[in-house]
């Protein structure tokens, strides 16, 4: 018999793979057209904390499959001023970095948001832990709808923090993969 915490991890587990086939599915019948290579705009970033030297900028291999990064060592703060435009979404994928995947360590809490006429809105949070969880051993794909802030100039926030709980900092190497803000076209 299920317990209640047996049916909640099922849960979450096909609520993560419904969402990436949604987007796989979703990208197959539009195609992304590049507004703001956010990687190639980290000069520009309003803020990068703790300080810059914390980030790297380059390629990163996850499981195989290699993107254009920026890296960060630890908890961070990345912030862009954007104009969004029509029909826009936030593009990037998170990650940590293979060479801690097999360390002592409680994963990293990514969180995405969007900072419109002073308000603070969360667009994403999500723990990656490969670490303790063989499934995070990959990268996560995010494509999250800037739709509501068309025509605005917003802040794009992207923040890095130990786990949850009482996690430490040990081997929390997180990466933004190829962050970009894309507009839907279709083909």
């Amino acid at each position: 018999m299920w317990t209640m915490i047996g049916r909640w991890k099922w849960f979450l587990v096909g609520a993560l793979l419904g969402a990436l086939v949604l987007i796989v599915w979703f990208r197959s019948f539009l195609s992304l057209e590049m507004f703001a290579d956010l990687g190639d705009r980290f000069p520009q970033a309003t803020q990068a904390r703790p300080r810059p030297e914390a980030f790297t900028l380059g390629d990163v291999t996850i499981n195989g499959r290699t993107l254009k990064s920026i890296s960060v060592s630890e908890a961070s703060r990345l912030i862009w001023q954007e104009h969004v435009p029509p029909h826009a979404w936030l593009d990037v994928t998170l990650g940590v970095r293979e060479e801690v995947w097999t360390k002592p360590g409680d994963g990293v809490l990514f969180m995405v948001g969007v900072t419109s006429n002073g308000k603070y809105d969360e667009l994403v949070s999500l723990v990656v832990n490969p670490s303790g969880n063989m499934a995070d051993r990959q990268w996560y794909p995010l494509l999250l709808d800037l739709s509501p802030y068309a025509g605005q100039k917003v802040e794009i926030i992207f923040n890095t923090r130990a786990g949850v709980g009482a996690a430490t900092p040990d081997n929390d190497l997180a990466v933004w993969g190829a962050p970009a803000i894309v507009t839907l076209q279709r083909p």
